[in-house]
């Protein structure tokens, strides 16, 4: 019955239509190939990934954040969606493993492996997109907010009049429908993409000027 609450399941189909609708009208999808075997290996009725399941005998309200006066019963979901946490060996757990013991990342792994735990593949391609002149970006970041791959940052093309891409990000949020801005990740990518290249291109090069000319020659050489 907790599963039927939860939002982490997939509906085979509706992914499949979805995937099917962006290799037809999505230019950056033309060439997806749809592993139809995997989509059916998803169960519809459980959450694609182990779920683990302990009774704790106090209880699960943050110390710190209660009242000293506070009757409330425990956090949890009695009706409606029910709150999904996948958790995982990350952040805070891989910053400080590996510094005494240089192979403690890889044992790790393999631990993980020889206990028939599962691991999420994620593919990427040779190069890495360049957040210059790359018109097509954001719509492929953002496929449900560029109907049919159009509408990116760059729009050069004939007849269309160039404007800056601060300028175009302020038109995508201004949308009638809001959907750029109730997209929590747009705006966050958006700006994160402004300050590198704010900081990559407000750079400078102190020099010595006796040494001046050694380094310029070596810039050159890059």
């Amino acid at each position: 019955k907790e599963y039927q609450r939860t939002p982490m399941l997939v509906r085979c189909n509706k992914v499949a239509d979805a995937l099917e609708w962006l290799k037809l009208n999505h230019v950056d999808y033309a060439d997806l190939k749809i592993s139809h075997e995997n989509l059916a290996s998803y169960p519809e009725d459980e959450p694609p990934v182990l779920v683990s399941y302990t009774q704790t005998i106090d209880s699960n309200k943050d110390p710190e954040a209660t009242a000293v006066n506070s009757i409330e019963e425990d956090e949890g979901a009695a009706e409606g969606t029910c709150p999904f946490v996948v958790h995982g060996l990350t952040e805070e757990s891989l910053e400080h493993m590996g510094k005494v013991r240089p192979y403690e990342i890889t044992a790790r792994a393999v631990e993980h492996f020889k206990s028939g735990g599962k691991v999420l593949g994620i593919g990427q391609a040779d190069e890495p997109e360049s957040l210059y002149h790359n018109p097509q970006l954001y719509p492929q970041m953002f496929p449900w907010l560029f109907p049919y791959g159009l509408g990116g940052l760059d729009n050069s093309g004939v007849g269309c009049q160039r404007v800056s891409e601060s300028r175009r990000k302020q038109q995508l949020l201004m949308y009638h429908d809001k959907r750029f801005q109730l997209e929590p990740l747009f705006p966050l990518v958006a700006l994160n993409h402004e300050q590198i290249k704010g900081a990559t291109t407000g750079g400078c090069l102190l020099a010595d000027k006796s040494k001046f000319g050694e380094i310029f020659n070596r810039l050159l050489s890059i």
